[in-house]
This record gives structure tokens, C-alpha cells and sequence, in this order.
């Protein structure tokens, strides 16, 4: 064998032969059909244990260096190859829909530039703490519960964490008022599958969230946007449309809304909570990025005590968009109505999952993190509004805050074909028309403030300004 391990170095010997042989193999040193030596004998070759061997040739045959034949031994194989993604023409197509949008956020490495993301870059959340996390919970015993599919309600003594923080905000909520859900789109998935039926009305926030808009059309609802402006929805059209199509629900999101950054009025918070028990429907109120807010007004699950209010957030803005771990605090009666959907639907919790973003706050150090990333964020949009101003863009809102900028931009009257030129020129942008229920024309654009920190993006949009000032030919 042309590897030599060494057991002096701090990584495993299991892993040295893994890695070793794989590079043989995906170097073709060892063609396909070698066979290679049995484990008593790579044990006996190489002064390892025949345990070590034993682990490094299952790896192996997972990833598809070696094929296992019984009673043949092993031999190599055709190791899996991964395609990797086309940067030439990552997603062609107009921009027809939030599908566009979001199949390119799946894509990102696609892209040079992403001001039009829906998350942080990796490289500014807890990396660290979740590592440290994951060595605890593998390092602790197990006692059990992890043999079934978990709690309905998730798994108890995160859902004790979210009822301290509920009563941070004087929103007072008993354990079996609190379920954990697949993130906040799990959680407004089981709302929406226990109240809409085919043909019912449900209101959104115009400009608001797209996703929200795809997801309920899939249910069989009609969407009806409801203007938002500086202190909140438009209650005035929101009551007519309450009046004419007795809406189910009202999806929003009152505090630091995507895409535009603003909030709630108090005065409008209250009276949009008069306006749910008058007109009978339910508000989600979406709590996912209140925390940018540096004097977050009232929650309106506050004011209405959970009585019409269902409030979901989600741990995975501030830990990580992979761990799809989110919260819904409602009724008790209606919580465990969504908590037999979920058994139905989703068959449980993923414990693992809620374990681990317990230990995360379980080892202390989350708030500090949490307060150092918003006041890292703050910095960005400060700094990429002055930047994104000075060549043309916005002029941004007052009392705006938040990951997201949204500003007009010059002298284009729908941005989308802005967002499709930018796309052939690798550069990921978010035009407006995607946050409009029924894809209406905006002079707007969605700007990540976290991607919009690098001096050759400004350079790439001075370009697209100036094409796009251009006047047409002929």
C-alpha cells in the first residue's frame, strides 16, 4: 500500500486511511477492481488495529472507493462524484415568480456577488458554538429519547427557553402552548393546513415575505395584499378586504418587515387586534428578525395574549439557515390541534435538532453572540446604505432596521429585468415585483446588507445603472 500513517499526528488513523486511500483510488494509483489487502493484513502491514481497519474500509465503501464482496473481500470501486454547479448560466429564465428567486439563493455558489440572499454568510454566525454543541451532545448519555420520533411539542426544555423568552416580550404562554417546528415555514405551514381550505381568503403584507404567497396559491387560497406603509399595514384597505372576503388569516411580519425594515406603530398594533376580533380571523405574527430591532414596539401576541395572535420565530437567522429548528407559541386548543397535524404530516420533532439548538443556549454565550451580530449588522447597513445612496440607489426609509435595504432604483420602472441582467453577470439581486403578491411592477429592490460590503459589487451596479439608463435603440 503507498500510505503511511503516522500516530504521532493529531488526526485519527482512521481518517489517515480513509483519506489515503481515497486519493489512490480517485488518482487511479489503484484502478478499479484492485483487489485490496484483507483487514488482518493492512492491521498486520501497517501496526494498526484491526478495529481502526474495520471503520476506515466501511467509510470507504460508503463513499464508493471500495465495493465489499462477501467472502471475496475488497475491492475498488467508483467513488460517487458530485457535480458541481454551472457558474457559466447559474439559473436562466425570467423572473416570473419568487421560484426564481429562491431557486438562485439555493444556488449561490453560483454567484460572485449576493445582495439579494435571504440569510447571513456563514462566516458571520456561531460556527464555533454549534461545533462545541455537537462534541457535547455526542459526548452526553443518551436516555432514551431518542430511539422514538420525539415529542409532538418538540423537545421540552428548549420549549422551556422559548416560554422564558415569550415572558421577555409580556407574552405569557404555558408549555403546552409552545410547539417547535421545521423553522417558521413549518410552523405557518401547520397554521395554514388547520385553517385554509381550497378557496378561502387569505391577507398579506404588500410588500411582504414571497414565500408566504407561493405557499398559501398551493393550498388553494386567494391572496389578497394589504398595503404596507411606515406605521404598519393599511388598516383601512385591510378592513375592506376583511368585509368583503372574510379572510382565515393575515400573515405579517409587524416588527423589522421583509423586505422593507419598518415596524409597527403601538397605535396601529392595537388596532389591528380590534380589527381581528371583529372580523374573526387569525393573525400569524411573524417574529423571525424583531430581534434587529433596538426598541422593538409591542408584540402583537403581547397585546392579544394568543388568543387570535399564533407568534412564530425561528433559531436559524442567528445560529444557522441549516438548523431548521423554529417556534409557535398559539391557544392551547389550538397548539394541540397543530400538534396531531404534525404528527400526521411530519410524524414528530427532530430531537437531535432541538437538542442541539438547546445546548447552543443551554453553554451561555448565545445572547453575547446574538447582541454582537446585530450590532455587526447595524454597521452594515449603515455602511451599504451610504454606499448604495451614493451611486444612485434608495434614498432609504427612516426608522428602517434590520438585514434588508429597500430602495428604489433610478430611472427603472420594474426592476425585475434589472435582477435578470444582473444574474448573466453572476450577481444575485432581489427585484421587487418578487415581493408583491401578484408580481405587480416595482421601481424597488431587496438589498442584503451583509452581501453588499465588497467594492467590486458597487462596480458591477454602477455598470447595470448605466445600461439600464440607456435609451433603447431605434
Amino acid at each position: 500500500m503507498l500510505i503511511r500513517l503516522d500516530s504521532s499526528q493529531r488526526v485519527p488513523l482512521t481518517e489517515q486511511i480513509v483519506k489515503g486511500i481515497g486519493r489512490l483510488v480517485e488518482e487511479r494509483a489503484l484502478r478499479p477492481g484492485t483487489r485490496l489487502p484483507s483487514i488482518r493484513q493492512f492491521a498486520a502491514d501497517h501496526s494498526v488495529s484491526k478495529f481502526t481497519v474495520v471503520h476506515a474500509y466501511d467509510q470507504l465503501v460508503v463513499s464508493g472507493h471500495l465495493q465489499s464482496r462477501q467472502g471475496a473481500g475488497f475491492f475498488v470501486g467508483s467513488p460517487c462524484q458530485h457535480a458541481e454547479p454551472d457558474r457559466a448560466d447559474p439559473q436562466p429564465g425570467r423572473a416570473r415568480d419568487a421560484l426564481w428567486l429562491m431557486r438562485h439563493q439555493a444556488r449561490q455558489k453560483c454567484f460572485d456577488h449576493r445582495p439579494g440572499s435571504g440569510w447571513l454568510p456563514q462566516m458571520w454566525l456561531d460556527e464555533c458554538g454549534l461545533d462545541r454543541a455537537m462534541r457535547e451532545l455526542a459526548r452526553s448519555k443518551s436516555n432514551g429519547s431518542e430511539c422514538g420520533y420525539g415529542d409532538p411539542l418538540g423537545y421540552a426544555p428548549l420549549r422551556e427557553h422559548v416560554r422564558r423568552r415569550l415572558a421577555e416580550h409580556g407574552i405569557e404562554a404555558c408549555p403546552n402552548q409552545i410547539i417547535l417546528t421545521n423553522g417558521v415555514t413549518g410552523g405557518i405551514d401547520l397554521v395554514a393546513r388547520h385553517l385554509i381550505r381550497p378557496g378561502d381568503s387569505v391577507i398579506v403584507d404588500d410588500p411582504g415575505y414571497h414565500q408566504w404567497f407561493g405557499h398559501m396559491r398551493a393550498l388553494g387560497a386567494t391572496v389578497h395584499g394589504v398595503p404596507w406603509n411606515d406605521t404598519g399595514p393599511d388598516l383601512e384597505r385591510l378592513e375592506t378586504l376583511a368585509k368583503t372576503h372574510q379572510p382565515k388569516l393575515f400573515i405579517t411580519a409587524p416588527i423589522v418587515q421583509n423586505p422593507t425594515g419598518s415596524s409597527i406603530s403601538a397605535g396601529t398594533a392595537f388596532r389591528l387586534v380590534q380589527l381581528a376580533e371583529r372580523y374573526d380571523f387569525y393573525i400569524v405574527e411573524d417574529a423571525v428578525a424583531a430581534v434587529c430591532h433596538p426598541a422593538a414596539p409591542p408584540r402583537l401576541a403581547g397585546l392579544d395574549q394568543l388568543n387570535r395572535v399564533i407568534f412564530v420565530s425561528s433559531f436559524s437567522k442567528t445560529l444557522s439557515p441549516r438548523l431548521r429548528v423554529g417556534m409557535l407559541a398559539g391557544h392551547k386548543d389550538f397548539v394541540r390541534d397543530l400538534a396531531d397535524l404534525k404528527l400526521i404530516f411530519q410524524s414528530g420533532s427532530s430531537e437531535f435538532t432541538e437538542r442541539l439548538a438547546c445546548e447552543v443556549i443551554d453553554q451561555g454565550h448565545y445572547r453575547k453572540f446574538r447582541g454582537r451580530l446585530l450590532a455587526r449588522i447595524q454597521k452594515a447597513r449603515l455602511s451599504a446604505i451610504r454606499r448604495l445612496e451614493a451611486i444612485g440607489f434608495g434614498p432609504a426609509a427612516d426608522n428602517t432596521h434590520g438585514l434588508y435595504a429597500w430602495l428604489d432604483v433610478p430611472g427603472v420602472a420594474d426592476t425585475t429585468a434589472l435582477a435578470e441582467a444582473a444574474a448573466k453577470r453572476s450577481i444575485l439581486l432581489a427585484p421587487g415585483a418578487l415581493f408583491r403578491p401578484n408580481m405587480e411592477k416595482s421601481t424597488k429592490m431587496r438589498f442584503n446588507v451583509a452581501f453588499s460590503q465588497n467594492d467590486g459589487l458597487y462596480r458591477e451596479l454602477e455598470a447595470l445603472l448605466e445600461v439600464a439608463a440607456r435609451p433603447c435603440a431605434g
